[in-house]
This record gives C-alpha cells, structure tokens and sequence, in this order.
C-alpha cells in the first residue's frame, strides 16, 4: 500500500462521493492506492479497487480521478469479475476436454496450443473488450451522479491514450480498447452525460487539483 498523504486523501474523497452516487449498502466499498510506477487500476468482487501510484502521473484533479473510479466500480456492479471467472473456468475446461480427446486419439497435442489462442482470440478478449466499454457508460454516469464534469473523463483519456495507442492491428490481442477508440466512443455519451450533470444541483465540477508527487 501507498503511504502518499495526497494521493490516499484523494481516492478516500473521491471513493465516498462514487461510492455515495451507486447508492446501494450491500457493497461494502473499498478504495485503496498501491505503490506502483505502473499505470493501472483494478477490481475484486466485493467492492475493492485499487489504483497504482503510476496511474497519477495522468490524474490532474478529482473529476478525472472520478472517471477512474467510476469506471473500476462499473466492472462490480455489472458483475464482469464473476463473469471473467467463469468465462476463464469454460475455458480450461474445454482445454483439458481437448487434451484428453488428443490423447486417446494419438494425436499432437500442438492442437491444446491452437485452441489456447483460437479461444483467447475469439471469446475471452473480445468479452473483455464488451466489459470495458460498459464500465465506461455506468462510470461516466456515476461521476456525474457523484457531481463532477463528464467531461474530465475525456480528458483524462485523451491523456491515458497517449500509453495505449499501439495501431489499430494490436487491438485484437489486447483487453483494453484503444485510447483513440475509447475516447470516441466516451465522446458518444457525453450529450447524455451532460444533459444529467446540469440537472445535478450538487456540482462538483473538477474537484480539488491533485498534484503529481515523485
């Protein structure tokens, strides 16, 4: 865990106010900063997210820290942690189904390796892709509902992109949309992102400047 001062004030302010918008007291929230240069974030069942140290280094103020939050929360309430595990339980099992059936047959057992790729490729990424994109609606939705600018999401995008920009070839082998993509598709939703926002009447905008801290 982190000891920064700003950066655990930061998601502990930021957590409460997405926590507050789901609106539901069966999720026992908890928000947390890891001490990493790696720029990232995750989601466990339950209600735990984290953020990596190396994630502020894009993060400008509590808005685009929203977006962030927004998003991993997205992942739990749309229950993706639970539909990745069984998505990764079908996998294996049709993986030794194969091997077994190679072995009887007497054939290589190169084609288990076919199968690996064939249904990474197929299945498991392009779910994944699916769960990422709509963390990204209920994520922009949350922030707004919790009182901050939609439009720091994109921002904070436009800036995260600038990691994750390999061509469009290198999206079909990753999880995670490309961040020119992304901030498309983020750019779609922002009419209704705004229309909700300006009939908030506890705005937030932007929050607090959180500042960058080697």
């Amino acid at each position: 865990m982190s000891d920064n001062i700003e950066y655990n004030a930061a998601i502990q302010r930021v957590g409460k106010n997405i926590a507050k918008a789901v609106n539901d007291k069966s999720w026992k929230w908890e928000f947390k900063v890891i001490d990493s240069s790696e720029a990232n974030a995750f989601c466990l069942s339950g209600g735990k997210i984290a953020v990596y140290t190396g994630m502020f280094k894009y993060i400008s103020n509590d808005a685009e820290l929203a977006a962030i939050l927004g998003h991993e929360v997205g992942h739990a309430i749309a229950r993706h942690f639970g539909e990745r595990l069984t998505q990764l339980y079908t996998q294996k099992l049709g993986g030794d189904m194969l091997s077994v059936g190679l072995a009887l047959a007497n054939l290589p057992n190169n084609w288990g390796t076919v199968y690996g790729m064939a249904s990474n490729l197929g299945f498991i990424l392009p779910y994944n892709r699916e769960h990422e994109y709509e963390a990204d609606y209920i994520g922009i939705m949350l922030m707004v509902k919790a009182g901050y600018n939609p439009k720091a999401a994109i921002q904070f995008w436009k800036k995260f992109s600038k990691l994750s920009n390999y061509g469009s070839l290198k999206e079909f082998f990753i999880t995670h949309p490309m961040g020119n993509k992304r901030v498309k598709e983020l750019k779609l939703l922002l009419p209704e992102a705004l229309k909700m926002y300006n009939q908030n009447s506890d705005k937030l905008n932007l929050g607090k400047s959180i500042n960058i801290q080697e």
